[in-house]
């Protein structure tokens, strides 16, 4: 079983990444996550995990309720930096409350 993981966001918050062997897909503006976002889909994978930060989450929020729907498709919200406002932080909380029925998080 094949597993693709991926990290799509600014290149500065996304290059850590890098040490953990996930693949990196800088995108300038937030806008253009869409168009990488869909070509990571369409390589050949079992399963994706897709690491957003907070700035392409928010700006993409209309398009992943319709991509989260997708089977074997994971998107997990993360903080940009230390311009991080809580998005990534609040999306962690909604599918631990999601999953659990409670947050263990406060």
């Amino acid at each position: 079983m094949s597993t693709k993981i991926a990290v799509v966001g600014d290149r500065d918050s996304i290059y850590p990444y890098r040490a953990l062997g996930i693949e990196l897909h800088p995108v300038d503006e937030p806008q253009h996550a869409k168009g990488v976002i869909d070509t990571i889909l369409s390589e050949k994978a079992d399963a994706y995990l897709i690491l957003l930060t907070e700035q392409v989450a928010k700006s993409l929020e209309r398009e992943l309720r319709i991509l989260r729907g997708l089977p074997h498709v994971v998107f997990l919200v993360i903080p940009a930096g230390i311009e991080s406002k809580g998005y990534a932080m609040e999306k962690i909380r909604s599918l631990i409350r999601q999953a659990i029925g409670r947050d263990i998080l406060k």
